[in-house]
């Protein structure tokens, strides 16, 4: 697991992680906190459980966000893409929670059980 307590702003950052369990992880649950928040750079993730998760949020408002492989790619309770690409593969839910989309780019659709009824929104831009 990957623990971060300060923001990188160097825009070129490039960050890949090969995780057995969950990949990047903020898991405090208190208010104001358990979030993850990409604003630019690269993320690349391997993960064998969640690939990308905040307790509370993910935001995603820059850079590119690609998962490799994982069973859910990016789980929160609220997820907020304003910007940057996801690219990501899941073998169960490619964004699980409540998700707010305002732009940026999500480029496939994730193989998987998903179904219409299982609450999976595909976007295309």
């Amino acid at each position: 697991m990957v623990t971060a307590t300060r923001t990188d702003p160097r825009p070129d950052v490039q960050r890949q992680l090969l995780a057995g369990g969950d990949g990047i992880r903020s898991d405090d649950t208190d208010p104001g906190r358990g979030r993850l928040t990409v604003t630019n750079g690269t993320v690349r993730v391997n993960a064998g459980d969640d690939a990308v998760k905040g307790e509370n949020t993910v935001d995603i408002s820059g850079g590119t966000v690609t998962v490799t492989s994982s069973y859910e790619a990016i789980e929160s309770r609220q997820v907020t893409i304003s910007g940057g690409t996801v690219d990501v593969t899941a073998r169960d839910d490619a964004i699980n929670g409540a998700v707010h989309f305002t732009g940026g780019t999500i480029p496939r659709q994730v193989p998987g059980p998903n179904t219409p009824t299982s609450g999976l929104i595909l976007l295309w831009r």
